[in-house]
C-alpha cells in the first residue's frame, strides 16, 4: 500500500486569525512553506508584512501565478512549484480562489501521477 502525504489542513477566519498561525507552525520542523495568495490583496490587506515577521525564520514561497477560479493548469503550475521548492506545508492567504487553488494543489501533491484523474473525478482522495 501506498503513504500519501496528505497535509492536514486547518483554517484561521477572521479578524487578525493570522496571529493565530504562528502557534500553530511552531509544532512544525523545517518548514518549506508554499504561500498561495491574491496578486493583490495579500499586499494591501497587511498580511504580507505581518507573514514576514511570523515566518522569518522559515522559507517561505509567494506563489499568485492564477486567476480567479483557478484552471487546472494553473493548478499544475502552483503544483510544480510546490515540487520544486520542496515543500512540506501549504498556506493560502485571501478568498475562495485562493484557497481553492491551495486545497487542489494539497490533494494533488499527495498523489503523484493521478493529477489528471484526481480532477477529472476518476480517482477519489481520502
Amino acid at each position: 500500500m501506498t503513504e500519501f502525504n496528505f497535509i492536514r489542513q486547518k483554517e484561521y477566519i477572521g479578524r487578525n486569525c493570522i496571529e493565530q498561525l504562528a502557534n500553530t507552525l511552531k509544532i512544525y520542523k523545517e518548514k518549506r512553506i508554499f504561500i498561495a495568495t491574491g496578486k493583490k490583496s495579500f499586499i494591501s490587506s497587511g498580511a504580507q508584512d505581518i507573514l514576514k515577521r511570523i515566518l522569518k525564520n522559515d522559507k517561505t514561497f509567494i506563489f499568485n501565478d492564477f486567476t480567479p477560479n483557478p484552471s487546472f493548469e494553473e493548478a499544475l503550475k502552483g503544483l510544480d512549484f510546490f515540487r520544486k521548492n520542496k515543500c512540506n506545508l501549504i498556506l493560502a492567504i485571501g478568498g475562495g480562489s485562493v484557497i481553492d487553488l491551495a486545497k487542489s494543489i494539497n490533494a494533488l501533491q499527495a498523489y503523484p501521477g493521478y493529477e489528471k484523474e484526481i480532477i477529472l473525478g476518476k480517482k477519489k482522495i481520502k
